[in-house]
């Protein structure tokens, strides 16, 4: 498979990924054997990698717009990777991670109409908080979303953010 790429790429000058995306690679005919081996190398990453890139490009797109759409007291933060960051008031953190799994696991790649995408939300006070979600919190957001508020504040004395005032 990984030859293939490579055989691709020397072929046309360009690796592709599977939404189509380019990455030219003039190393692939440079004489100096290091930056041929690089362009190689970058053949073979840089189809998964962008592909990567374009699908969460793709959620972030539509999870922006659904939540504007929405009237959320939300907003899309950051995003590193593969990981979308929201912003959200606790009232809405039921109606946000619904929303954010629906536009996400729908997303579709021309290349594999039948993958599907697994969402997975974790919630808290601050960015370095790691409470995942499952179905008994999200029934707390759903019901309560003051507790999950309460429950989210006391993580903070386990799990400081950088951000916190120091004594």
């Amino acid at each position: 498979m990984f030859e293939n790429l490579q055989l691709k790429a020397t072929k046309r000058g360009y690796a592709e990924n599977a939404v189509g995306s380019r990455r030219y690679l003039v190393g692939l005919k440079s004489e100096t054997e290091y930056i041929r081996f690089e362009a190689l190398r970058q053949a073979v990453n840089s189809p998964v990698q962008s592909t990567a890139a374009d699908i969460t490009y793709r959620a972030a797109t539509a999870l922006d717009r659904a939540l504007d759409k929405a009237g959320l007291r939300a907003g899309l933060e950051m995003e590193i990777h593969d990981d979308l960051t929201v912003e959200s008031h606790f009232e809405d953190v039921h109606s946000v991670i619904t929303l954010g799994r629906t536009c996400m696991e729908g997303i579709k790649v021309e290349c594999c109409p039948q993958m599907v995408f697994e969402v997975e939300a974790k919630v808290g006070a601050h960015f370095g908080s790691d409470r995942k979600v499952t179905g008994d919190l999200m029934e707390v957001a759903k019901n309560n979303p003051r507790a999950l508020y309460s429950l989210c504040r006391k993580d903070l004395h386990k799990n400081p953010s950088f951000y916190a005032p120091t004594k």
